[in-house]
């Protein structure tokens, strides 16, 4: 890529890009072979657009040295150049980074010389185009600019171009070369722009090293060139012709480039790429979202080259992910059809090696030990899939103990059979006792399972290569038919949890979408979430590398996903590789963990008390009116369906007096009362004499007793008690207009008030339903917001607001007073509580997109303003040390909001979230806080609040 920077350099004369260091850290982004197929051809597209015809392409092929690491051909540079300022997300993405929106002014600068210049025009314009990188003496890279020229251009009119281009700002010096007529140009002070071109042979060459050039020039005078090569022969004639370009990879030369920029511990990592095939050709697809690549791989079955093992395996469909956490950052999965085949072209593969020698004598080993032959114990178990995955890089400091190795066996029952008597026979060997082995892992009361300890750990990397050896497979256990390896008791636990949680990879949507781009069959299979992995993949490069990663992270996370596949097909592998562009995406819950339910859930999750375990459990409801109580570690204790949606609170009630805890809520028609194990109490539920128009409010009384009221369809109040009879003493008759708003019911010292509002009317009584107090004038109460109880020693005052937010004040002996800050709209939300700890209570307005509060004398204590519209009255939470934050919900952007006292954000949101939310402890000993709230896709997301 660095041929177009620099021809962009000398021909602008814009400021220098100093540091190329980007785009060869494009090239190498993953750091394995299969993202620098991807990512070079990604990036190469912005200056090639359109495969090339057989012969042309042919024609300039025969001047690219045959050391090339790899080669992008096109037709029409011209066109590209245009095209990819307005159709590729990707790069106005990209452009987010400094250096390439540098360097994307020289693009435009190129592109509107190539709309004024008509000879420049016509000399790119629908010609034959190659870029060829080569590693030079000094372990630096370089490339080769060959385009195929009409007869009818000279290397005079060339010449010519390149001096209008460059007057005043370099010199043009002819020399010879193999009485070829070569020209250099030197830029004063600027040795890293000076290039040489030639036209020869009806090609024109192009290389900022001249030796390059010359090489080439040499090899056009020879019979040799990269068509002699019988693998790239083969490979060119599978090249896709209406294709956006064509992409070639040479992996002789491959590790040398990996190495000049992978950090020093994984540099012999990239030695073994050399004899993963030969040559593989690509078609480049650009989407607007993406990028899709595809085309053959040739390995020669005489060699020692690894995609030999995959020959003669005919594809399988990958079901892995329907195991797999939904976390999951990384993983590679193996389709066999013949696991004994793939053993013996695997053997073959490690004696080219050198390393079967090693793997028998470890075989034997275990062999002679236990009188199991291992390898055969894994050839009965597996049933066409192995793989590897990692979970959560991103976070994890040490992810080995967020890595898994995935077995989908032919039969559970039969495999942990066989592998249970290979605990035995080494317990029996090594006088160990066998129950060590063998344990029962517990993730909460209503979940167990079995978890074995692996006497030999490590073999698996040994059967199947060294991809596995980052999972040393301590332990494994089982979930429906897949067998899972893990480092730790504790990790495999984590697995299994998303599985419960129904929490998995193939289950999220987007990545149903993405695998939309691939397809259903493979014998090989690389997945990688790049939005969760950028410091992860950093970890890879040299320092320079590194940082530009880490310094873009933002950027790199708009990019989905990327994966790999290939699968053989006429005795070579047809490789698949897609990158998803998703900005959308970046937005992922980071939770402790989320739990799925039927729909979408409808109600905030409230944190309940669980007196038979002594912990907190969430009770919510969804859209299809099912409630659930789902336990602390997202386990869904029981399902109810209520056919109607809960109106207003739910109540913890202790109904029986006996400490045990039961919820209590409405709906239209019914009042449930509901006990921890999901049991109807008696008498509930219980049917409505009229349809209610508000949720019902509880009021205690003495000895734990209590009274339910609730408004009916016929603007009447009801009032019953906790067995679900009337009460006979409320004699409230009718409101003059129905009653929506919440019936609140204050007790201060002696006194007890029952205060509810129709759309125009308030009335406060006491609990006989006679009228205590009856206001001076009527207030326009505003539909969102509650009366709030002011109480001091003297007085007793109700303050709430109008329609227009005005607040109001009603006292004891009915009179009404008004403070007016600013007009607010009628959809305004009021909170009326000490905000900021200083013992006196503040005004909180929540209107359209800002928060406002205010002391009691009306001034300003902050305002903030939100990307989203504030859709529920803030609730304030206490924490630790009497800290106080303001939590609400901005439904239209999916965010959720917490602030502190001052008005900032509290540290780590705005979260995700689709309801209003709460907050508290699960356990007791917990050192962190819970907050759970309603997600997307059908999820409940539990998140940590430090």
């Amino acid at each position: 890529m660095h041929i177009r920077i620099r021809v962009l350099k000398f021909i602008c004369n814009f400021d220098l890009i100093q540091n190329t260091l980007f785009m060869k850290k494009i090239l190498i982004i993953i750091g394995i072979i299969v993202v620098v197929a991807s990512i070079s051809a990604v990036i190469g597209y912005k200056f090639l657009k359109k495969s090339v015809t057989s012969s042309n392409a042919a024609s300039a092929i025969y001047g690219v040295p045959i050391d090339a690491v790899y080669i992008i051909q096109t037709t029409n540079l011209y066109e590209c150049i245009r095209k990819i300022e307005h159709e590729n997300d990707m790069w106005t993405e990209l452009l987010n980074i400094p250096a390439i929106n540098k360097y994307n002014a020289q693009l435009n600068f190129l592109d509107s010389l190539f709309r004024l210049n008509q000879k420049a025009k016509y000399l790119i314009k629908n010609k034959a185009s190659l870029v060829s990188s080569h590693l030079t003496s000094d372990d630096k890279i370089d490339y080769l600019f060959l385009v195929s020229m009409p007869e009818s251009v000279t290397i005079e009119e060339i010449s010519e171009f390149f001096n209008a281009m460059i007057r005043g700002k370099a010199t043009v010096r002819q020399r010879k070369y193999n009485n070829i007529d070569i020209y250099d140009v030197k830029f004063s002070g600027k040795k890293d722009n000076d290039f040489s071109f030639t036209l020869y042979k009806g090609i024109f060459l192009l290389s900022f090293y001249p030796i390059l050039l010359e090489t080439s020039v040499r090899q056009l005078d020879t019979e040799i060139s990269l068509l002699s090569d019988k693998g790239f022969k083969k490979i060119i004639k599978t090249a896709g012709q209406n294709v956006d370009a064509n992409l070639y990879i040479n992996y002789k030369e491959l590790p040398r480039l990996l190495m000049i920029y992978g950090d020093k511990q994984y540099k012999k990592d990239f030695l073994p790429i050399k004899h993963f095939a030969c040559w593989t050709e690509l078609d480049v697809n650009l989407k607007k979202d993406g990028a899709l690549l595809n085309g053959f791989s040739y390995t020669n079955d005489s060699s020692n080259n690894y995609l030999n093992v995959f020959l003669k395996q005919s594809p399988q469909t990958i079901t892995i992910p329907e195991i797999l956490p939904g976390n999951t950052s990384v993983f590679l999965a193996m389709g066999l059809s013949d696991l004994t085949k793939f053993h013996r072209d695997y053997k073959k593969y490690l004696q080219f090696s050198g390393y079967a020698n090693k793997q028998a004598q470890e075989i034997n080993a275990i062999k002679k030990e236990t009188g199991i032959d291992i390898e055969k114990l894994f050839i009965s178990a597996i049933d066409k899939e192995i793989g590897i995955a990692f979970t959560d890089i991103e976070n994890s400091k040490d992810f080995e103990n967020n890595s898994y190795i995935i077995i989908n066996t032919k039969n559970r029952t039969d495999a942990e059979e066989e592998f249970s008597k290979l605990i035995t026979a080494y317990a029996t060997k090594s006088k160990t006792d066998e129950s060590s082995f063998k344990s029962d892992y517990k993730l909460d009361d209503q979940t167990v399972f079995k978890m074995y300890k692996m006497p030999y750990p490590g073999i698996i990397s040994k059967l199947y290569g060294s991809m596995f050896s980052k999972v040393n497979a301590n332990y494994f256990t089982f979930i429906d038919n897949f067998m899972i390896f893990g480092n730790t008791p504790k990790s495999l636990g984590e697995f299994v949890h998303y599985k419960i949680l129904q929490k998995t990879l193939g289950d999220d949507n987007n990545y149903k979408q993405f695998y939309d781009n691939l397809t259903g069959t493979s014998n090989f299979y690389f997945y990688s979430n790049i939005a969760r992995s950028p410091r992860f993949y950093s970890s890879f490069f040299n320092q320079k590398i590194s940082k530009i990663i880490i310094d873009n992270t933002a950027t790199f996370q708009r990019f989905q996903a990327f994966a790999f596949q290939f699968k053989s097909m006429n005795d070579m592998l047809y490789n698949n590789f897609y990158i998803k562009y998703n900005p959308v995406y970046l937005d992922q819950p980071r939770t402790i963990w989320e739990t799925k339910i039927d729909t979408l859930v409808k109600s905030r999750p409230l944190l309940v008390e669980n007196f038979s375990t002594d912990e907190k459990c969430i009770f919510v409801q969804d859209e299809a009116h099912n409630i659930f109580l789902i336990n602390s570690v997202g386990n869904k204790l029981w399902r109810l369906d209520i056919k109607e949606k809960i109106m207003g609170e739910v109540y913890q009630v202790d109904y029986y007096n006996n400490g045990k805890i039961q919820f209590l809520f409405n709906t239209k028609n019914y009042i449930y009362i509901v006990d921890i194990l999901g049991n109807y109490l008696k008498q509930f539920p219980l049917k409505l004499r009229s349809l209610a128009t508000n949720g019902l409010t509880l009021a205690e009384g003495k000895k734990k007793d209590f009274t339910i009221y609730v408004a009916g369809e016929d603007k009447k109040i009801y009032a019953y008690n906790k067995d679900g009879g009337v009460v006979k003493e409320w004699g409230f008759k009718k409101t003059d207009n129905p009653v929506y708003s919440k019936i609140q019911f204050y007790k201060q010292e002696k006194k007890e008030y029952i205060v509810f509002s129709d759309t125009r009317k308030t009335y406060i009584s006491d609990k006989k339903g006679a009228i205590k107090i009856k206001l001076e004038k009527e207030i326009l109460r505003s539909k969102n917001n509650p009366f709030y109880l002011h109480a001091d020693k003297k007085n007793v005052k109700l303050v709430t607001t109008d329609t227009s937010g005005a607040i109001k004040i009603i006292a004891s002996d009915g009179s009404v007073t008004s403070k007016k800050i600013k007009t607010f709209s009628s959809d305004h939300y009021f909170l009326y509580e000490d905000v900021n700890n200083d013992g006196k209570k503040e005004f909180v307005f929540a209107d359209k997109n800002k928060i406002e509060v205010y002391k009691e004398n009306t001034a300003l204590i902050y305002q903030q303003e939100f990307e989203g519209t504030i859709s529920s009255t803030p609730v304030l939470f206490s924490f630790a040390k009497n800290a106080k934050k303001l939590g609400f919900i901005c439904r239209d952007v999916g965010k959720i909001y917490l602030l502190n006292s001052n008005g900032s954000l509290y540290s780590g949101f705005p979260l995700l979230g689709k309801t209003m939310f709460s907050i508290g402890y699960f356990t007791k000993d917990s050192d962190n806080f819970n907050l759970v709230v309603g997600g997307s896709e059908n999820y409940i997301y539990n998140y940590e609040v430090k």
